[in-house]
């Protein structure tokens, strides 16, 4: 299951300085034949996290056009992932 929300961060009488989107998928970092094994980055999951955020971010309903919309060939785009606490703490190579 995919989960987005925008969190949208500025003072009260200026524009946004920042906007930033969170995915969260429940079995992105977990193997499905196995639900005890953490730190299992499931590819698919991630690709389709990582699809739906794009499109969302831009409004494109293409992947492709949607990087296009934010961003130049030689430019590099960076993802923060979220070592939230929780049951299993942390993030893994």
């Amino acid at each position: 299951m995919i989960s987005i929300s925008f969190v949208d961060l500025y003072a009260a009488e200026k524009p946004p300085k920042a906007r930033v989107l969170i995915v969260a998928h429940t079995e992105a970092a977990r193997d499905a034949s196995d639900p005890k094994k953490y730190f299992q980055p499931q590819q698919a999951e991630i690709n389709q996290m990582v699809s739906t955020g794009i499109r969302n971010w831009t409004g494109k309903q293409n992947v492709k056009g949607a990087w296009k919309n934010i961003a130049a060939n030689d430019e590099v785009i960076g993802i923060k992932v979220s070592a939230a606490a929780g049951p299993v703490i942390g993030t893994r190579p």
